[in-house]
């Protein structure tokens, strides 16, 4: 196998592991929001049963990790693609470059933007959710209630981590998307 058969080859997996990221990040992001619906509807139903709702921030937790964790993945998978492969292909004699969608100029024309909306969607999906859980058994941060104090601070630490995950893959993200924009002025 040449050298462009194999680089093709190592593109097109990239490209598919980089799909398959977005269609699980979003399966988990909807999964999480229908567990999150299902909680509150119990929480605040007949028997208004609040402390149910320190469940959401460990919930919250777990899939600000999880989505951060695909969100930094599926944005070095891009980056591969564009100025790994890219620019090896185009350096085979004679070129075999042909313009990728990761490297072009429409996508990222608008990809700072869609990351912001993005990370905004994801605080607010997964960080408010569980912010308000932490604030309707605010009684509890007091620790009058030992057990459910401990699982209340404890799910504000994991709340504040999310945060926290959410952001750094944005930054992480957002330093790949100037990095390009940098390597394509380069070019």
């Amino acid at each position: 196998m040449s050298a462009g058969e194999t680089a093709r080859k190592n593109y097109e997996s990239a490209r598919n592991e980089l799909v398959q990221r977005i269609q699980l990040r979003e399966q988990i992001l909807l999964f999480f929001v229908g567990g999150v619906a299902t909680i509150y509807s119990v929480a605040l139903g007949a028997e208004n049963k609040l402390e149910i709702l320190l469940a959401i921030p460990y919930l919250s937790f777990g899939t600000a990790v999880i989505i951060s964790q695909h969100n930094s993945v599926i944005g070095a998978l891009g980056h591969f693609c564009a100025h790994e492969i890219g620019p090896f292909l185009k350096k085979l004699a004679p070129s075999e470059y042909a313009p990728f969608w990761e490297s072009s100029a429409s996508l990222h024309r608008h990809s700072v933007k869609a990351l912001g909306m993005r990370t905004l969607a994801h605080v607010v999906l997964i960080i408010t959710p569980a912010a308000l859980g932490l604030l309707m058994n605010w009684r509890y941060a007091r620790f009058s209630d030992m057990t459910n104090g401990t699982i209340w601070w404890i799910g504000a630490t994991g709340t504040v981590l999310a945060l926290w995950f959410l952001i750094s893959a944005h930054r992480l993200r957002r330093k790949l998307y100037r990095e390009i924009e940098w390597q394509d002025i380069a070019r």
